[in-house]
């Protein structure tokens, strides 16, 4: 896993309403290698709740911006 082996910060942005974002949580929960990675303070995990998987709504791309700028931000 090429994230395990990233020293910086990560942000994982997902969707509420999107199968590809529930399969993720499927793996994060099934995988000792993701469990572990999600509980690393090196890595961020946000979720738009309400989003679909393109963020196809002005709202939730600009919610998606607000999140990463923020992150961005933070380092």
């Amino acid at each position: 896993m090429g994230l395990k082996s990233f020293t910086g910060k990560s942000l994982i942005l997902t969707s509420g309403k999107d199968y590809i974002a529930r399969e993720f949580d499927e793996v994060i929960t099934n995988t000792n290698a993701w469990k572990g990675l999600m509980k690393n303070k090196l890595v961020k995990r946000y979720d738009l709740l309400e989003a679909d998987h393109t963020f196809s709504r002005n709202k939730w791309r600009e919610q998606a911006s607000d999140t990463i700028l923020d992150w961005i931000k933070s380092l």
